[in-house]
């Protein structure tokens, strides 16, 4: 997917900002309450790692209502509903297939 940000309305830009501020502290609190607490839930690690992957599958889906955005947008669509669910492990790889089908 080529960049094509500076297509995308202004009124959804303006909301994927908003939820990006909202995430990035949100993961500033996760981070701080995991490094606080090491032994009673997951890892500063992993609450970066799905965070950040959270936060990059709401853009690749911002950037998806540009139209001609993904070649075949119903596939990268089905992908990244898959990605809202998955977990663990999972995540990383069900990412990588989401940016290749996205370009």
């Amino acid at each position: 997917m080529t960049d094509r940000c500076h297509q995308i309305d202004d009124e959804v830009w303006a909301a994927y900002s908003a939820r990006l501020d909202r995430g990035l502290d949100e993961l500033q609190v996760e981070m701080a309450r995991a490094a606080d607490h090491p032994d009673s839930g997951p890892s500063v690690d992993d609450v970066v790692f799905v965070r950040t992957a959270r936060l990059q599958l709401d853009g690749v889906l911002v950037r998806l209502d540009v139209p001609g955005a993904a070649p075949d947008q119903a596939r990268v669509r089905k992908l990244a509903a898959r990605n809202q669910r998955t977990r663990g492990s999972g995540l990383e790889q069900a990412m990588a297939e989401l940016r290749r089908a996205a370009r």
